[in-house]
């Protein structure tokens, strides 16, 4: 799971920090090795990132706790802390990274690789999105837990965060749905007999 805080929405934007979390889902799901990194904001300047006015001034307004991580720990040079996550994620053959939504964490980080003349460590196919899984899930009736982070805005936290909400919808649909091709055919089959019957036209 990937999470990053920033200087803007758009892509370009500087990133303050990355934070990172292996998880596993299915039977035993649990949490594993944690990444967290703060950027130097000057150093990203030097490769033409960009601050967004109204994301600076947001940051203004938050808590003491969310603008205290983005200098503890001591913030990297862009480039080190690339490097950095490259190594948390390459080891795995196929990574799958998950963030809510891609298009936002996992767009703004690519970029930054992308402005540093660097490929990005991991394929547009393995990208999966929170929102998706859980919406799947709350098609079979589960409900979304009330699971907040640690630290507001803080990329690990609320990496962490996602994941839990994740384990919650997986357990879920384990529960109602085991993993067996005729289960889930039957689920389907479900599904289609509460869609309103599709009207028939004359040629």
């Amino acid at each position: 799971m990937v999470d990053v805080e920033s200087l803007g929405t758009h892509p370009g934007s500087i990133l303050l920090s990355i934070g990172a979390v292996r998880f596993s889902m299915g039977p035993g799901r649990k949490l594993g090795e944690e990444f967290y990194v703060n950027i130097d904001v000057a150093s990203s300047l030097r490769f033409g990132l960009k601050i967004e006015s109204p994301t600076f001034y947001w940051w203004m307004r938050q808590g003491d706790d969310a603008r205290w991580s983005l200098s503890n720990p001591k913030p990297l040079q862009l480039l080190d802390a690339l490097a950095a996550f490259r190594e948390f994620v390459v080891p795995d053959e196929s990574p799958m990274l998950w963030a809510k939504p891609p298009g936002f964490d996992l767009g703004l980080l690519q970029e930054l690789y992308r402005s540093t003349d660097q490929a990005r460590p991991w394929s547009h196919r393995n990208e999966r999105d929170v929102r998706t899984f859980c919406d799947a899930a709350a098609r079979m009736k589960w409900e979304y837990p009330k699971i907040k982070s640690s630290t507001k805005h803080n990329a690990l936290a609320d990496a962490k965060a996602q994941v839990w909400v994740i384990h919650s919808a997986d357990a879920y649909m384990e529960k109602v749905c085991p993993t067996s091709p005729r289960n889930v055919v039957k689920l389907l089959e479900r599904e289609m007999n509460q869609l309103p019957p599709e009207s028939s036209t004359s040629s």
